[in-house]
Parts: structure tokens; C-alpha cells; sequence
């Protein structure tokens, strides 16, 4: 597979779309094979997870992973077109939190979503194989876990995060296209998906959105072909208007849940629209790494966390990086996983705010060198 990756790369060099798309394809490919040699070693690993315990009364969490959206484009980010329209009208309510300045960790989509979804990230010295995942220790706690998705089970784009997902109590994948950037559905299908679950008094439910990744015009019906006349740019600001209609059908659904708690949105990582530049690590900028972060609590959720949520309001200016999801979702939902790291969770009044630690592409760049941050 690397010989042919290798070849793919020199045929294509002075392609950059299509040498963009061969890249990652062969990254991940790379990634995956190594994942795969060492799943057996860290199942072994994980076989007796110990020191999980849950402070925590019964409740539904509600965990969306978004796909290639860079804050950039939104409006609700300062974006001049009203790309997100639902989430421009959350601005100013009790129950939401924005955060303004999140990054994600890497540019690709398995690697970046590895460490969101593990305990391992750019800041701790712990091994992949050896990193407990969140639907580990949500399970170990005693929440029944559940995994949707509109991205593809098995093929080279997302086979590790299929690795991941194989912990899960319940397993539904839309998408059955394999090595393709494709699917027969629009997002708005994993609504159905939502309601249609059974319930029970301890979830955790993770919805994977096939989002805004290229390409584009495939990510929204035709309704949704508001933007016109700039061409890929025009087609990806159509994908996030659309991506914000699912999510507000998503929350609206997750608060029906009953004992719904709490919901945490998150995009993998950004996309190089205005540069034509998709999003992997051979052409890095920061553009591809500036994520959106928001989360929505219940009343009830509100009323027995008033520290968390009092803390979580004063972070919402905080910087960020999404490989600290896993230890603020477990933050939220109250669970100790023996590996604490206080730190680095935004819940927890012990967060280290300090801008000068925060990296991305696995601490090869800082996120002081972004020129947002320079302005």
C-alpha cells in the first residue's frame, strides 16, 4: 500500500487537489496499519480498566463530532455570510456556551480524532495503544454507549475510529460505501436515527457527522443551495448552513431524551477553503486547525452543576485544543477515570489557561504563532 501510495503522490505532485486527496489518503492508510498491529495489544491493555468511578447521578450525554468545519465560515463566529443561522439565535441564552478560541489537534481527520476520543493528547506522554477511550470508561461506569455515523465503517478514510468505535454497546453506521469520500445520505438521516433509540437512564451517545468535508456540493440537498457565484467557497458555506439545520434538529431531538443532560459539539478539524488547500498536514495552516466548540445543558443539568456551569461560562474565552474533549466529556458527566488531568479539563476550575502550552499537528506548531492570535 505505500509502494502505490508513494507512486499516486509522485503521479499527482503538481495536482494539489487531487495530490491533497491521494496524501491523506495515504496517511491514513499508514495511521491505520498501525493502529490495527497494535488494536490486540491495547485491548490487552484496557482488559482491566481500574479507578473509573462516577460521581454522578443517572443521565444521557450527547457527544457530535463534526467534520471538517472551521469556525472561519460561520457566522456565529464573526463570518460576514449568515452561514449559521439557528446557532446565531443560541447567542445570549443560559443554557449555551460558545467557545471562541478551540483548535484541533491535527489537520486529519483519524489522527485528530484519536486523541479527542482517548486519553492520550499533545500534553501527557502516555501511548496510543495504552490510552483508555471515552466509550471505555463511559462503559466501565456504568453508561450504556451507542455509536452513529454517516462516515464510511470500514474502508482506509476511517478504519482506526471504526477500531475505536467497536466499544460501543450499539453500533449504527448509514454510510456502507467503502474507500470513497461518498454516502447515500445527507446528515439529516442520523436524525431519524436518534429518535428511533432506545433509552436508558445512563448514555452516552456519539453522533460522527459526515459535515463539510469535500466534496462540498454532496453534503446538502438542493434547498440548501443558498450561496452562489464563488464556486468550492460558495459550495462549503452551503455545507455549514446546512450542517447548522441538522444540528439544531440533532439538539432538538436530544433534549426530548428523557434525563438528556448535556450536548458537546466539535469539528475534527478546519478546512483551507479560502485557500483551496482542503486540510492536510503537507500544506498546514492554521485555518485548517480554528474548530468550533459549543455545548447546551439541560435545566436540570444547570441546577445540580452550578460550579461546573459557572466555570464552564468563565472558560468560554479560554483557548483550547480538541484533544482535551475526552477529559472535559468526562469532566462533565462526572466521572474520574484514575488518570486525572484536572488541567486540562474546562470544566474543572484547575484548567490550565496558559496560551503559550496550546499546540497543534501533535506539537509541531503553536497556537501563539496563528496570525488570529497575532491580531
Amino acid at each position: 500500500m505505500l509502494i502505490l501510495c508513494l507512486f499516486v503522490m509522485l503521479f499527482l505532485t503538481h495536482q494539489n487537489f487531487l495530490a491533497g486527496i491521494a496524501s491523506e489518503a495515504c496517511e491514513y492508510q499508514t495511521y491505520y496499519d498501525d493502529m490495527a498491529q497494535k488494536a490486540e495489544q491495547r485491548a490487552e491493555n484496557l482488559q482491566d480498566l481500574k479507578g473509573i468511578t462516577s460521581e454522578s447521578g443517572p443521565g444521557v450525554y450527547v457527544l457530535v463530532i463534526g467534520e471538517s468545519e472551521t469556525r472561519d465560515h460561520m457566522s456565529a463566529y464573526g463570518y460576514g455570510k449568515e452561514t449559521t443561522p439557528w446557532l446565531d439565535s443560541m447567542q445570549g441564552k443560559e443554557n449555551y456556551f460558545k467557545f471562541r478560541h478551540a483548535y484541533s489537534n491535527y489537520v486529519e481527520t483519524v489522527q485528530a480524532l484519536s486523541y479527542a476520543l482517548t486519553q492520550k493528547n499533545q500534553y501527557n506522554g502516555l501511548e496510543l495503544e495504552s490510552a483508555a477511550s471515552i466509550l471505555d470508561v463511559a462503559k466501565k461506569a456504568g453508561y450504556q454507549t451507542v455509536w452513529i455515523s454517516n462516515q464510511e465503517e470500514y474502508g482506509m478514510f476511517d478504519n482506526p475510529l471504526s477500531i475505536l468505535s467497536q466499544a460501543a454497546d450499539q453500533r449504527i453506521f448509514i454510510n456502507h460505501h467503502v474507500n470513497t469520500l461518498t454516502t447515500d445520505y445527507y446528515d439529516g438521516a442520523l436524525i431519524d436515527q436518534l429518535k428511533q433509540l432506545a433509552f436508558s437512564d445512563r448514555m452516552l451517545i456519539v453522533v460522527h457527522l459526515m459535515g463539510n468535508h469535500i466534496l462540498y456540493r454532496e453534503r446538502y440537498p438542493s434547498d440548501y443551495e443558498i450561496f452562489k457565484g464563488e464556486g468550492k467557497k460558495s459550495e462549503y458555506d452551503n455545507s455549514v448552513l446546512y450542517n447548522d439545520f441538522v444540528m439544531q434538529n440533532i439538539v432538538t431531538e436530544a433534549q426530548k431524551i428523557p434525563n438528556f443532560q448535556g450536548l458537546i459539539y466539535f469539528s475534527d478539524h478546519g478546512e483551507a477553503i479560502d485557500r483551496n488547500a482542503m486540510h492536510y498536514a503537507g500544506t498546514f495552516g492554521y485555518d485548517m486547525a480554528r474548530v468550533p466548540l459549543y455545548m447546551i445543558f439541560s435545566p436540570t443539568y444547570m441546577e445540580k452543576h452550578p460550579n461546573k456551569i459557572k466555570t464552564l461560562r468563565q472558560a468560554t474565552g479560554n483557548y483550547f485544543t480538541n484533544d482535551l474533549i475526552y477529559n472535559t466529556l468526562l469532566g462533565i458527566m462526572g466521572i474520574r477515570d484514575g488518570e486525572d488531568e484536572p488541567e486540562n479539563d474546562l470544566s474543572n476550575p484547575a484548567y490550565n489557561a496558559d496560551i503559550h502550552r496550546f499546540k497543534t499537528l501533535w506539537g509541531e506548531k503553536l497556537i501563539v504563532d496563528d496570525p488570529e492570535f497575532l491580531k
